[in-house]
């Protein structure tokens, strides 16, 4: 597997279609001032509403020669009362894109580690307590809609409508692990294209060890190929507990996003 430009866009542009969406769910739920700005490649995430939100606050997507566009996209994040925060992905962006965020006065506070694995290596499934159900019935969306809320830490009512909102959406799967017969974890699969993006997982804390999420990583990469996805990807904090289940399952760091921030 080579990591040249053609993968990195195929991965960023199915990451950006998630990010999106996010933002769709949250205008669904009420949130009329959250909005999507498209320059080119490049997308503005903004939520203003809940600033603190990282993943719904960013600017993503920087392509070579977009300075102008990096000063235009930090100045609405400001003015909509954001602190600027842009994400730059190696092989995309240049030179002048580096400038022109330092020149905004952002610098690197951290990275994200994408990950990317052919699903024709899937291993054998793995061996848990977890038994893992696809969200099809009301006792099965019922389930995800609690974990979804506790892990999350979402208002009872905002994560009944935002669950609710979420199981409509087109190519998006979900799934629910139970031990011993309780909701312990939930997960969700995105399938763009060729793409399957696994995303939005948590375990309840006290299932935490029993294997759930490397089940529920099975499945969504079963599922991702049989729906004729030819590559699989997801984001992590490097070194977290979700980097070192990803490795284990078989993928590869693709490349690191480097996280800058300002003020």
């Amino acid at each position: 597997m080579i990591i040249d430009k053609e993968l990195t866009e195929t991965l960023i542009d199915a990451e950006l279609v998630v990010m999106e969406a996010r933002i769709g769910l949250a205008q669904h739920v009420g949130y009329t001032d959250a909005a999507v700005h498209r320059w080119g490649g490049m997308r503005l995430l903004l939520h203003p509403a809940q600033p603190k939100r990282a993943f719904l606050n960013r600017l993503h997507g920087i392509r070579a020669g977009m300075g102008h566009e990096i000063h235009e996209a930090l100045a609405t994040m400001r003015a909509a009362g954001v602190k600027p925060r842009a994400h730059l992905t190696p092989l995309l962006y240049d030179q002048g894109s580096l400038d022109a965020l330092r020149a905004e006065g952002l610098s690197v506070a951290g990275f994200d580690a994408v990950w990317v694995m052919d699903p024709d290596e899937i291993g054998p499934a793995p061996v848990t307590d977890a038994e893992i159900y696809e969200v099809e019935t009301p006792a099965t969306r019922e389930a995800f809609t609690r974990i979804y809320g506790a892990g999350y830490k979402i208002p009872l009512a905002e994560n009944a409508r935002l669950c609710a909102a979420m199981v409509e959406q087109t190519g998006w799967r979900f799934y629910v692990a139970f031990i011993d017969g309780e909701p312990a974890a939930q997960a969700v699969l995105d399938v763009h294209g060729k793409v399957g993006h696994i995303v939005e997982s948590c375990t309840l804390p006290r299932f935490r060890g029993r294997g759930c999420q490397s089940a529920l990583l099975h499945q969504r990469a079963l599922a991702a190929r049989e729906a004729g996805c030819t590559w699989l990807t997801s984001q992590t904090e490097p070194g977290s507990t979700s980097a070192r289940n990803m490795q284990r399952f078989g993928f590869r760091l693709a490349y690191l996003d480097a996280i800058l921030t300002g003020e």
